[in-house]
């Protein structure tokens, strides 16, 4: 709740409790916000640590798959469509899923082509209702949904029973939103699976991944820097490797001669700006 913006209204809680009262605090992640909260408002906490804090769970299978942007959708319908096949032919039930998306005119957008194939999808984000939230999740949770394509809105604090499988159709900004989003399976003991698809763009947190994949198949895991200054150095490292892979692509293969991307694609660049611009349905829902 710190992350999504809501340190006052935690504050203003806190302040108006009994004196006698007791606090639990739980989270995936501890960053250095979180440690000073607690340090403020509890009285000699004792922490419980299950497992290593900030890195991702060794009960989630993980997996990367490279895929073009523009064949994601495409791919997710096969993976989804081979799993109720899977599903159906072994007399169970579809396992529960939630794809994770950055924008929420993007969610919506998947959850309607998933709708039109057969599947049961429905979408959760920031543009919805309270009532259209709460509807979601009910039928998420009790059936007849068995997947959710959300935003961030729903990689912190949602709990239920039953997820198998996570899909990082858009991968996160940051290496903690990715360990909040896989952590929405595998959770109470029981494993699950998170699969990310990838592109190039997604090179600087990919690498974060193969680490911690890498530490957790050999029982080495690791703890990743949390917290808004470490958020922070994330996007600016991903700035910087954005801006070199750029200037790369505006060299020729041919000789020293330079191609300007922007003139060669304005056409498609103009209308996404536009669009970008004016519907506030692309905005950013964390």
């Amino acid at each position: 709740m710190l992350d999504m913006g809501f340190e006052p209204q935690i504050r203003e809680v806190m302040q108006n409790l009994p004196k006698k009262h007791q606090t639990l605090l739980f989270s995936a992640t501890m960053p250095m916000e979180i440690e000073t909260l607690a340090q403020e408002y509890l009285s000699d906490p004792v922490q419980v640590k299950v497992g290593k804090v900030s890195s991702p769970t060794a009960n989630v299978i993980q997996v990367l798959e490279k895929v073009l942007e523009n064949e994601k959708i495409d791919r997710l319908l096969d993976m989804l469509v081979e799993e109720a096949t899977q599903a159906e032919n072994f007399g169970h039930l579809f396992p529960l899923s939630i794809i994770f998306v950055e924008r929420k005119n993007r969610c919506d957008e998947v959850a309607e082509v998933l709708t039109d194939q057969g599947l049961k999808a429905v979408a959760l984000h920031g543009g919805r209702s309270q009532s259209e939230r709460e509807s979601a999740l009910r039928d998420f949770r009790n059936g007849p949904i068995n997947i959710l394509v959300a935003t961030d809105v729903a990689s912190r604090g949602l709990d239920v029973s039953g997820v198998v499988h996570v899909v990082n159709l858009d991968l996160p900004k940051t290496m903690e939103d990715y360990v909040h989003r896989i952590g929405r399976t595998g959770r109470a003991g029981s494993t699950g699976r998170a699969t990310s698809f990838y592109t190039d763009r997604d090179m600087y947190l990919v690498a974060q991944i193969k680490r911690a994949m890498a530490d957790a198949q050999s029982g080495n895991t690791i703890t990743y820097a949390t917290g808004k200054i470490a958020r922070r150095r994330e996007r600016e490292a991903a700035a910087t490797k954005k801006e070199e892979r750029v200037a790369l692509s505006k060299l020729s293969l041919v000789g020293t001669a330079t191609i300007n991307v922007e003139d060669k694609y304005r056409h498609m660049i103009s209308p996404a700006i536009a669009r970008k611009e004016g519907a506030a349905d692309g905005a950013w829902d964390d």
